[in-house]
């Protein structure tokens, strides 16, 4: 599992994604926004926990006046771990 707090400054968003096993969201200050291709674009509040099932590409961010920030829990296939393009680094550190 990995869990990422993920920081958004007003009107700011991801670009549409998917993730192979889902995603969970859940919005621990500030108010954001959350949309499924194809589905309303939902408010979310801190407490608020949306699951995204696998596969589904959406995007989340900061409603326009307000930061947020949430924690991102996924899971990676066990190949998708290993794939990296030739070259690549993370500047991510584990703890």
């Amino acid at each position: 599992m990995r869990v990422n707090v993920v920081r958004f400054a007003p009107g700011a968003r991801s670009a549409w994604h998917a993730h192979a096993l889902g995603q969970t969201v859940h919005v621990t200050e500030g108010i954001g926004r959350i949309q499924s291709r194809g589905g309303d674009v939902i408010e979310i509040r801190p407490g608020d926990t949306i699951h995204t099932p696998p596969g589904e590409w959406h995007w989340n961010g900061a409603a326009p006046d307000h930061f947020m920030t949430h924690l991102a829990m996924w899971e990676s296939p066990a190949r998708a771990r290993a794939r990296r393009p030739p070259g690549a680094t993370s500047s991510r550190r584990r703890i």
